[in-house]
């Protein structure tokens, strides 16, 4: 597969958001599945002060990319 994973090629746009003792860190990747085969491209990682802040930029990435949903892990302790 050449050039970035795309929504219409059936990618996913998969976010990460980890706590940490003041605010957390949130992440993305994307994962594609071509012929049992897994292709991930990664994506950002940043940290911000509450989970809200971190699904809006989530959002905004997903967005530019040309995603609509997106799947959100929570590690939570």
């Amino acid at each position: 597969m050449e050039g970035p994973l795309r929504p219409e090629d059936g990618a996913r746009f998969r976010a990460t958001i980890q706590p940490l003792e003041r605010g957390c860190r949130a992440g993305f990747y994307l994962l594609l599945e071509v012929g049992g085969e897994i292709v991930t491209e990664q994506g950002d990682v940043q940290l911000f002060p509450n989970d809200a802040a971190a699904l809006k930029w989530l959002h905004a990435q997903a967005a530019a990319r040309g995603f609509k949903c997106i799947e959100v892990e929570t590690d939570g302790e």
